[in-house]
């Protein structure tokens, strides 16, 4: 495991709407790219929050243009109710136009309506922009996932589903069985065709077959979470060369790579100077794996195991997305590895939906209905499938796959991946003072524990052809609730709440630029791929099988059960010394608000009241008679009278409440930061969107 947006966080006034659309309008007749309709841009710079939780009222746009096709929602987030005013002449341009805005770029970057939008850049983020963009023009009644701009990479096919819901083509209640059907083929054909591509590029006499050495030589790739403790256990408990392959850059040398990586884990950094580590910048996707020819055939009769399972994860993104980096890298790898030992590190994913209550540790079947039907998920099942169809043909030596469940925090340092969604969920919930709640059965495997275990399965002399490993915690599953209550009882404060409810109070914090909107749209994307279920009759998440793991690797038996205290306190301390969690608890959250309300002591119409004038008064009568009995005693100047008299009513008035003054400060010193880093970026936002939607208009 390695590796939705809101709306646009633009103030338009109504007035300054019809003067953009207007001037926006007039400039596309100019250019002749294409017509838009003004409630359609409408609905593109509106501020749109959580309809469950608010409504913003706002003017009706009152002014008409010239074949505007259907009017703007009387309320920012309401649907069209209306059917019969869609047409696929005006959806096709605000497509067009939205994405671009979106994407920061020019307008003739998307003339092509059959272009995947990912193939033109678009990330996760944006997609899930577009995505309630889009969700905003649907007829009433009709619902889209994360996933639909996935299932629908290019403007041609989001028309093409809009309209199809308007004729009465289509029925959301079938869009389920439509989507996995698809996603099937998908998967069917990524699969032929990389099957193909081996066999079509394999031959037998680019192999000198070796005999000659029975030492292990070991490449991966080692710069993602669980890769780096991979490459430590190799270091620290083999006397194996080692090979490493990390992804080429520009700015440091793989080793810094290594180093970085090594740091980032609180690992020794010493060890990547070990004479037995070479380390190498690559490219799987290109040939001799993006390595000069001649390094290429060293390694090619030097190397004798290889592990592979490193590429980055990109959640909710297509499967066409890892085609070229994951799926087409991993079959050159295959090709590189022709008579070799080849370990593949895959996923739960590729099986979390499956019907069983326990998956099997053996080949699993081509079904797209059984992974997280993502294109993470599909893509590890594609691979799997792929390896059990070339191993034979390609003369690989022993194969195996290993299935990794979640991975959690290192057992002693506490460290953790800060991009999984568990710590990103900690750290919003230690400044919001929320938590959500939901149905889930947790057999999180800390990090070291399954690095541990996998360089033990490469490690051992059980023979075999092909074997299917399991890597997850053997103790008893617990409940979320349960790992919440021990956050609890490790100091942290938050109240719980519906995870509907959460997600909605969640985008009204982004909204007011509380929280990157980044984070909580992945945040978002995790617990929209994790509710989807594919009619497999479960309520509950299939779990991995131990059973012939636990018999080749011991590290498995130390594995301790997440209810350990220690072990979350350790994560909990990482996650604040690291400064991703900075916790406001509600009880300080209750205080902070309390004094602020004390030093300002506002009342409720308005108007001074009872304590106002006596705050103000005591202090002068007291400043008055002191500077009276010091102009008596001492008969100095008024001005020296003045000056030792304010400083003596200062001490005895506002010294009294120094110490829960610096007390308070201190304890929201970290949060208040945290807060202003978030409106800053709020702010960056907003100017970057701006500047975004002048470059399209121009």
């Amino acid at each position: 495991m390695e590796g939705d947006i809101p709306d646009q966080q633009i103030q338009v006034h109504p007035q300054d709407t019809i003067l953009a659309n207007e001037t926006f309008t007039q400039q596309l007749d100019e250019t002749a790219q294409v017509q838009i309709s003004s409630s359609m841009i409408a609905l593109v710079e509106s501020d749109v929050t959580n309809a469950d939780a608010t409504e913003v009222a706002t003017e009706t746009l009152s002014f008409t243009v010239e074949n505007d096709s259907f009017k703007t929602p009387n309320k920012c987030g309401q649907k069209n109710n209306d059917k019969s005013v869609l047409n696929g002449v005006d959806v096709r341009n605000y497509l067009q136009y939205t994405a671009a805005m979106i994407m920061g770029v020019p307008l003739k970057d998307l003339e092509d309506h059959s272009l995947s939008l990912f193939e033109a850049g678009m990330n996760e983020s944006e997609s899930l922009i577009f995505m309630k963009k889009i969700d905003n023009i649907l007829p009433a009644g009709v619902e889209i996932t994360t996933s639909f701009i996935s299932e629908h990479p290019n403007i041609d096919s989001i028309v093409k589903f809009i309209m199809d819901i308007v004729d009465g083509n289509r029925h959301p209640e079938n869009d389920k069985g439509i989507r996995i059907e698809q996603l099937q083929h998908s998967l069917e054909d990524i699969v032929d065709k990389y099957t193909l591509y081996i066999r079509d590029s394999y031959t037998q006499s680019a192999i000198v077959a070796s005999q000659k050495s029975t030492r292990k030589v070991f490449l991966l790739t080692a710069t993602g979470f669980l890769g780096t403790h991979i490459l430590y256990m190799l270091l620290t408990l083999t006397s194996c060369k080692i090979y490493c392959l990390v992804r080429k850059k520009k700015i440091r040398t793989p080793k810094a790579s290594l180093k970085r990586a090594f740091l980032r884990n609180n690992l020794d950094t010493s060890l990547v100077d070990s004479d037995r580590l070479i380390a190498l910048g690559a490219n799987l996707s290109e040939p001799y794996l993006g390595l000069p020819e001649n390094q290429y055939e060293i390694m090619l009769n030097d190397i004798t195991t290889i592990i592979h399972g490193a590429f980055c994860a990109k959640p909710g993104m297509p499967l066409t997305v890892y085609e070229s980096s994951a799926i087409l890298g991993t079959a050159n790898l295959l090709l590189f590895s022709a008579q070799k030992e080849f370990h593949f590190i895959s996923s739960i994913d590729a099986c979390v939906n499956s019907s069983w209550e326990n998956v099997p540790e053996g080949i699993l079947p081509l079904r797209a209905s059984i992974t997280t039907c993502d294109g993470f998920g599909l893509s590890k099942l594609a691979i799997e499938t792929i390896i059990t169809n070339t191993f034979d043909y390609l003369q690989l030596g022993q194969v195996s796959i290993i299935r990794i469940d979640q991975i959690t925090s290192h057992t002693e340092t506490g460290v953790w991946d800060p991009n999984e969604w568990v710590p990103m969920l900690l750290g919003i919930a230690g400044l919001s003072g929320r938590m959500p709640t939901f149905d889930a059965n947790l057999d999180w495997i800390p990090v070291d524990i399954a690095a541990k275990a996998i360089v033990d399965l490469v490690s051992s002399d059980a023979t075999f052809r092909i074997q299917v490993f399991h890597i997850s915690n053997p103790n008893p599953t617990i409940t979320w609730e349960q790992y919440l209550d021990r956050l609890e009882e490790s100091g942290m404060k938050f109240s719980r709440q519906e995870l509907p409810k959460w997600l909605g109070q969640l985008w009204i914090d982004v909204e007011e630029n509380s929280f990157d909107e980044n984070i909580c749209s992945l945040l978002t994307g995790h617990f929209n791929r994790m509710a989807f279920n594919p009619d497999n009759g479960k309520k509950t998440r299939a779990l991995l099988d131990l059973t012939n793991t636990k018999t080749l690797t011991g590290a498995l038996s130390t594995c301790p059960s997440l209810n350990n205290e220690s072990l979350i306190k350790s994560n909990i301390d990482w996650l604040k010394n690291t400064g991703h969690l900075s916790e406001i608890g509600l009880d300080q959250q209750k205080s902070l608000s309390k004094s602020r309300l004390k030093l300002k002591r506002p009342s409720e119409n308005g108007d001074p009241g009872f304590w106002d004038w006596i705050y103000v008064t005591v202090p002068l009568m007291v400043l008055f008679f002191i500077i009276d009995l010091l102009w008596n005693i001492f008969s100095r100047s008024f001005m020296e009278v003045t000056v030792v008299a304010g400083w003596i009513v200062t001490v005895m008035f506002v010294n009294d409440n120094a110490d829960d003054q610096t007390r308070l400060r201190d304890s929201s010193l970290d949060s208040r930061v945290d807060i202003k880093r978030h409106e800053n970026n709020g702010r960056k936002k907003k100017k970057v969107n701006r500047r975004r939607i002048k470059r399209n208009a121009e």
